[in-house]
């Protein structure tokens, strides 16, 4: 925003001497009360979040939140470039540009090839590939702690609930489904992973 518009609307103020009934309390509530209206263009648009036939009322709106910023960030006495600015450095620490996006495998660990193959392949296309650490269905037979395959066993608990936390790692989950095989574990991770917004991808359509 430039120091024009700023010193524009402060002098609106001041050539009606508003400034003695401005104080922070009220100037934050009217900058909610200003939000509300901006909201309120959206209520009941249905399917048309954008409402762009409404884009007067929105321009008109969101220029009365930006004045009582403006009119707050004075009464304060805060620059409004330099608190933007801050929060944006603030931000970009926070929340880090990935230059490489983590993708989780799930599936069967009866299907220990095709795991291989897609790490590989994931991995050349520039992805952080996180697969499973132990193959119980392909011959790493320390999963069923020499009970019978497929037994609920701790060291299977735990390596569940830890391919779970992988998950919360993860962009993106990518299920290994040859044949559309899709077993009871596989589909608990895919419903973990969608809970929490977190896009699904498959070897098979």
């Amino acid at each position: 925003m430039t120091k024009e518009t700023i010193e524009q609307v402060l002098k609106f103020r001041d050539d009606r001497d508003w400034k003695q009934f401005h104080n922070p309390k009220d100037l934050a509530i009217s900058i909610s009360l200003e939000a509300a209206e901006l909201l309120e263009i959206f209520q009941w648009s249905a399917e048309d979040v954008w409402c762009k036939e409404k884009k007067e009322k929105i321009r008109e709106e969101l220029a009365d939140v930006l004045n009582y910023c403006i009119l707050m960030a004075d009464t304060c006495g805060l620059d409004m470039d330099e608190i933007v600015q801050e929060k944006v450095r603030k931000n970009a620490v926070k929340y880090p540009v990935k230059k490489y996006p983590v993708v989780t495998l799930c599936g069967s660990t009866r299907f220990k090839d095709a795991f291989l193959q897609a790490q590989k392949e994931l991995t050349l296309k520039g992805n952080i590939v996180l697969s499973v650490g132990s193959f119980g269905h392909s011959g790493d037979s320390e999963v069923w702690e020499g009970m019978n395959e497929g037994t609920l066993t701790k060291t299977k608990e735990m390596l569940d609930d830890m391919h779970k936390r992988k998950i919360d790692m993860a962009d993106r989950i990518f299920v290994i489904n040859v044949g559309g095989y899709i077993g009871s574990s596989t589909r608990s991770e895919i419903a973990y992973a969608k809970a929490q917004g977190i896009p699904v991808d498959y070897l098979e359509p």
